[in-house]
């Protein structure tokens, strides 16, 4: 799983510097070897411990970690717009 999401930072991060060319803010994994983190510069966007996802009954699963990061992304970049001064 851990890889999975290795793979979803690194599109992220690539997609970043292909629109923007976006090198100094990224989209980090980070562990302890127990819980998981997925990050945009020092923002946590999800943590395995606390799994916000959307729970889908009829497929018993999580919505897909991609279509969670991107929502939560920019709905903190759409909080941050708000802060201008």
């Amino acid at each position: 799983m851990c890889n999975s999401k290795i793979n979803l930072v690194s599109k992220l991060n690539e997609e970043l510097f292909e629109k923007y060319k976006e090198v100094v803010h990224c989209f980090s994994y980070n562990t302890n070897g127990i819980d998981e983190m997925i990050c945009f510069d020092s923002e946590t966007l999800w943590q395995s411990n606390e799994d916000d996802r959307i729970f889908n009954e009829d497929e018993n699963d999580y919505e897909p970690m991609e279509t969670f990061i991107r929502r939560v992304y920019n709905r903190y970049l759409k909080d941050l717009n708000k802060l201008k001064l």
